[in-house]
């Protein structure tokens, strides 16, 4: 490349962004908006898929595997110790914020599956990946929602319930976290513990929400649910 046209590049990539960035709805419209159907339909076919292919009664073995794995990572030197992450790529994370997962000691979690209904103690036991549109989906038909439920299908509930789980009428209904009865976590040792609020495991119970995954695995939720109607009234 000639002097010229190296000092030439640089004023070339500047107007293109420039006339990108003056006619943005062009962009979106020829290219995200597509983007975004095609990325939705994919998302979808993966989590029908997925639900095909539900298997609740594996949980517990699911669980010993993000066990071992724990354990694995527990028995290296420490100072070989990586810090630990889960194995879910950061483009599938609602957060603003990523870190460098390819520098920690990463686990899969791949625990997608709603787990039972307790019709009589109005709970569900779900595993973490399952998302709100997936359990309104699974709730409603049957007469229930969440005590506390988001407008947005994607999230999971296990990121609501270890991150900053709030919606628009948390003012009236309270916050996620607050109508989890219980957790089940695999912990830096490679324990299983179920934390509530009464039991033994009552400080980690009050510790888990808006950790960030930071103290413990999630593998299981119990979750409190209030009855629903088919209309709603306005005035």
């Amino acid at each position: 490349m000639t002097t010229a046209a190296a000092a030439a590049a640089p004023g070339l990539r500047a107007r293109a962004v420039r006339w990108l960035e003056d006619h943005r709805e062009l962009v979106v419209l020829v290219f995200c908006l597509p983007a975004s159907f095609v990325f939705s339909l994919l998302l979808s076919a993966q989590a029908w898929l997925r639900q095909r292919r539900a298997s609740p009664q594996h949980h517990d073995s699911r669980v010993r595997e993000v066990q071992a794995a724990v354990r694995r990572w527990a028995a290296q030197p420490s100072a070989s110790r990586r810090p630990l992450c889960t194995a879910r790529p950061n483009w599938l994370s609602l957060s603003t914020t990523f870190f460098r997962k390819d520098q920690c000691h990463r686990v899969p979690v791949p625990l997608y599956d709603i787990l039972g209904l307790d019709e009589e103690g109005m709970t569900v036991r779900v595993e973490p990946m399952v998302t709100v549109g997936q359990i309104t989906s699974f709730l409603v038909p049957r007469g229930y929602t969440l005590a506390v439920t988001l407008e947005i299908a994607d999230a999971t509930l296990g990121g609501l319930a270890m991150g900053t789980g709030m919606t628009t009428h948390s003012h009236k209904a309270g916050l996620y976290h607050e109508t989890i009865e219980a957790y089940e976590v695999v912990l830096a040792d490679g324990g299983l513990v179920r934390a509530t609020r009464d039991n033994e495991h009552a400080d980690l119970h009050r510790a888990l929400p808006w950790s960030h995954g930071s103290l413990a695995f999630l593998t299981a939720l119990e979750l409190r649910l209030v009855r629903v109607k088919p209309y709603v009234k306005l005035r």
